[in-house]
C-alpha cells in the first residue's frame, strides 16, 4: 500500500488549505502536483494562490504554464488579464481577454473584462451597466460577483469623471478588487 498523496488528494488538500488560509500547505501541495502531473489544474491554482498573497509575477508565470498546457480555461485568461492590470500591463490585460469568448461559461467573464476595459479608458456608466450584466449571468461564483460589486461601488462615484490617459493612473479602476484578491 503506498502511503504517499496521489494527485487527486493533493489537489483536493490543497484547495482546502487555501480556503483555510494556509497558504504555504496550499503552495507545497500544489508544487508537489505541478511537478509530478504537470497540469493545468495545478499550475492555475498555484498561480491563483501566489496572487492571493501578492506574489504577481509568479502568479502570472503559473497561470500562463496552466494556460500552455491547456488554452480552455476562461477564468484563467481572466485572472491572467488582471494580474496584467494590477502590473500596470492594461494592454497586456486587452491582449489575453482576447480569448475569452461571449458564450457559454465564459459569458459572465466576457462582460466582467469588457467592463474593466471600460473602465481602463474612465466611461463609468458603461463600466458599471457592464458589471451589473456579468453579476446578473454568473450564478455558479458568488465570490466573483461580490468582487466585481466591489468594483461596481468603486467607481460609482466616479460617473461622469475623465481621465485623458488611461495609463495616468493604472490602478484606479481596480482598486477596490485587488484589496479583496
Amino acid at each position: 500500500m503506498d502511503i504517499r498523496l496521489d494527485n487527486d488528494e493533493m489537489f483536493h488538500l490543497a484547495i482546502i488549505a487555501s480556503k483555510r488560509g494556509d497558504h504555504e500547505k496550499a503552495i507545497l501541495l500544489l508544487k508537489q502536483g505541478a511537478s509530478e502531473e504537470g497540469s493545468a489544474r495545478f499550475h492555475y491554482l498555484l498561480g491563483a494562490e501566489y496572487a492571493e498573497i501578492n506574489m504577481l509575477e509568479k502568479a502570472v508565470l503559473h497561470i500562463e504554464m496552466a494556460l500552455e498546457l491547456n488554452p480552455d480555461i476562461p477564468e484563467a485568461w481572466f485572472q491572467l488579464g488582471l494580474l496584467h492590470s494590477f502590473l500596470n500591463e492594461t494592454e497586456k490585460a486587452v491582449n489575453v481577454w482576447r480569448n475569452i469568448n461571449q458564450s457559454g461559461n465564459a459569458s459572465c467573464l466576457y462582460l466582467f473584462k469588457c467592463g474593466i476595459e471600460k473602465a481602463f479608458d474612465s466611461e463609468w456608466g458603461e463600466a458599471i451597466a457592464f458589471i451589473d450584466q456579468g453579476v446578473e449571468v454568473n450564478t455558479a461564483n458568488p465570490e466573483l460577483n461580490a468582487n466585481m460589486i466591489n468594483l461596481k461601488v468603486a467607481w460609482s462615484d466616479r460617473v461622469g469623471e475623465q481621465v485623458v490617459n488611461r495609463n495616468d493612473d493604472p490602478h484606479h479602476f481596480l482598486s477596490a478588487y485587488k484589496e479583496k484578491v
